[in-house]
């Protein structure tokens, strides 16, 4: 992909980011690198590896007495390492980061859980007290995703194949409890799968009023039914969209906004009952 776009785009500027959870970060900056990349990001070693990013030190010294020297300050990198070494002994302490999350799990491979939400599962189960569960977990993830038509492991359908494997591990029973986007997904509210869903699935998800024959996005348009609950507060066309995006949170935000702009707030009178201007 780097060497795609930097024989395309000459003069543009390319950063790489990549996380380590398959241990395998550093060879792919290496590659990088030799084909052109221009940006790495790193994470300073107490922090990295796993979910993390490969760790700073480590590849500037991999460059040095190369054409590709970083002009980083070792012995300022060596002194930060110092210190987020103490921050991490105590978070490692108080539970903030598992155990789990500080060596490489080639087994991404299998399950293509990306590094965040790796990291995010696995703390969801510490906070469950189970995560004894999460290998369970993760063989759990590709069943999940190939009853779900193996949607693409992005950002929202990442959260949603591994909070339904979450549930389904920890119920001891598949689809025992089902999430309401995992609804969505498979009724296909997210649109068209890569491969199909069986009708066997959809029945045991939806019952069998939730068989459809459509996959379409939006069953119906909605801009308007958004354009009529945000009209009450609407001051630019982009509240549509927030509204649309951020739903509940929208509504507090645009309340806020009101409460700021026309100090609708505590420092009403009492006596009079009006607001200052």
């Amino acid at each position: 992909l780097i060497k795609a776009l930097r024989s395309t785009y000459t003069s543009l500027s390319i950063q790489l980011h990549t996380h380590d959870t398959a241990g395998m970060a550093a060879m792919t900056v290496l590659k990088a690198v030799e084909v052109g990349v221009d940006v790495l990001d790193a994470a300073i070693s107490p922090f990295a590896y796993n979910a993390s990013l490969a760790a700073t030190e480590s590849v500037a010294s991999a460059f040095m007495n190369t054409p590709y020297v970083p002009e980083v300050d070792m012995h300022a990198l060596s002194q930060a390492s110092e210190y987020f070494s103490a921050l991490r002994k105590r978070y490692l302490k108080d539970g903030r980061i598992p155990n789990d999350a500080l060596h490489a799990s080639p087994g991404v491979l299998s399950h293509h859980l990306p590094g965040g939400m790796y990291y995010r599962t696995l703390k969801e189960l510490c906070d469950f007290r189970s995560e004894g569960l999460f290998e369970r977990v993760l063989e759990e993830i590709p069943a999940v995703r190939a009853d779900a038509g193996y949607v693409p492991l992005v950002t929202p359908t990442t959260q949603i194949i591994a909070m339904q494997a979450l549930h389904n591990v920890l119920d001891g029973e598949r689809y025992k409890t089902v999430t309401d986007e995992f609804k969505d997904l498979i009724s296909g509210k997210y649109g068209k799968t890569p491969a199909p869903i069986t009708d066997e699935i959809r029945i045991l998800i939806l019952g069998e009023d939730g068989v459809i024959a459509s996959h379409t996005a939006e069953p119906e348009p909605e801009v308007e039914l958004f354009r009529n609950a945000v009209s009450p507060y609407a001051e630019q066309e982009e509240d549509l969209l927030t509204l649309a995006l951020f739903d509940k949170l929208a509504i507090r935000f645009f309340e806020w906004r009101k409460n700021q702009r026309y100090r609708l707030d505590k420092r009403a009178s009492r006596v009079s009952a009006t607001h200052p201007v």
